[in-house]
């Protein structure tokens, strides 16, 4: 019984940062988008994970206090908020409290139990094999279900961004086995290279800042040390014309893909043409701010205009929750980012792993997205979050 725990533990965890977004995929393109099948699915996977660790007798650290006393004020705050939040008169309160507990109480508590685990959740052979699981998905979408890269929207969510997030997402966990520069710098622009093609731009950026960020505390870092003392001419040299090659490299790309893929390029021109401005989430964000400023303690849920959401997670959540359910929420970010950067091992595989998503959502979700009801975003917060407690109160590296 041990061995099929662990083994549905290793499965929970890569099903919620990848599996999970290759079901949406294919549920969208097989026509089975009723009543949020994926999320179901979701939901049923952890309550069966949960039911599973109170059944099964494992000798694993209990809870740390301050975790717990952190989580149920979160989660009370955020129910507080939805209780006394303002309503549209079309929207169901049970709809979103149901959303609240699938979407953000769940994966928290899951999130928390699993951290207290030791597990090798993250190693060469996992991470092959959802490399290769995500890329294959990527090729059966391009080969049977549409035969070029333009981008296509199904219903009214893009299926690239759940396929390109999944190839990212496992490709970082293949960059924390690469041993030399050039073998990362090649790695990274080929992840840069497929988010581009899919013409997802906040897997795109996202997957920049975590590469340069991962690059620097694990190879430039440690190499321009050794550099200033040792005087190393032929390092330097490498750093120097591996960095050059990498920005001609991503440049060629660029003016390929602008050329080939005449979309994909469209889709990046918000960011350099005045003229292409993304209007809809500056309209968006606006309005986010506008409704809390009517009721900013307890926000107003469901506020959408016309199907738009802020780009923003702080944002949105303020526009949602308020000032009351989005405090704890800034407390988790800046508690994780700070100690989790200071105390990082780059050769930790798991908790470097998801330190790296957890990069990824938190600049994703302060630029071009919203994470807020991300079950993947509130399982790596709370992850992260135990495991630097724990790692606080025995001393010891996260």
């Amino acid at each position: 019984m041990e061995r099929f725990y662990q083994f549905y533990n290793k499965f929970i965890f890569w099903y919620i940062l990848i599996g999970s977004q290759i079901v949406i995929l294919f549920t969208r393109l097989f026509g089975v988008w009723f009543n949020n099948l994926e999320g179901i699915i979701l939901i049923l996977l952890l309550c069966i994970y949960l039911v599973i660790t109170l059944i099964v007798k494992i000798d694993m650290p209990i809870i740390n206090q301050k975790v717990l006393f952190f989580f149920i004020t979160n989660m009370l705050m955020l129910f507080i908020s939805i209780y006394y939040s303002s309503f549209k008169p079309s929207v169901n309160f049970i709809h979103y409290l149901l959303m609240f507990f699938g979407y953000i109480l769940i994966p928290s508590i899951v999130g928390i139990l699993m951290a207290r685990s030791n597990y090798d959740f993250v190693n060469k052979k996992t991470s092959t094999i959802w490399i290769l699981i995500s890329v294959g998905t990527l090729i059966v979408y391009y080969y049977i279900f549409n035969n070029n890269m333009s981008y296509i929207r199904f219903g009214k969510e893009a299926n690239y961004i759940a396929v390109s997030r999944s190839i990212a997402f496992s490709m970082f966990a293949g960059v924390l086995f690469l041993n030399s520069f050039i073998q990362f710098i090649l790695y990274s622009c080929f992840i840069l290279l497929i988010s581009y093609i899919l013409a997802t731009r906040q897997v795109f950026f996202g997957s920049m800042f975590v590469l340069a960020f991962y690059s620097y505390k694990r190879f430039l870092n440690k190499n321009i040390i050794k550099i200033s003392y040792k005087l190393n001419l032929w390092k330097t040299i490498k750093i120097m014309l591996s960095s050059l090659f990498m920005i001609c490299l991503l440049f060629f790309i660029y003016s390929q893909a602008y050329s080939l893929l005449s979309y994909s390029s469209l889709r990046f021109d918000v960011f350099f043409d005045s003229l292409s401005l993304d209007n809809g989430r500056v309209y968006a964000l606006n309005y986010a701010l506008d409704i809390f400023n009517k009721n900013p303690l307890f926000g107003y849920l469901g506020y959408e205009k016309d199907g738009l959401w802020a780009h923003n997670t702080i944002v949105n959540s303020l526009g949602q929750f308020g000032i009351i359910g989005t405090l704890p929420l800034i407390f988790l970010v800046l508690y994780n980012l700070i100690k989790g950067i200071k105390k990082i091992n780059v050769f930790d595989n798991t908790n470097c792993y998801l330190l790296l998503l957890a990069l990824y959502f938190i600049f994703i979700g302060l630029t071009v997205g919203s994470s807020l009801v991300d079950p993947a975003f509130w399982f790596i917060l709370y992850y992260i979050f135990t495991k630097l407690v724990y790692s606080e109160a025995n001393n010891k590296n996260f």
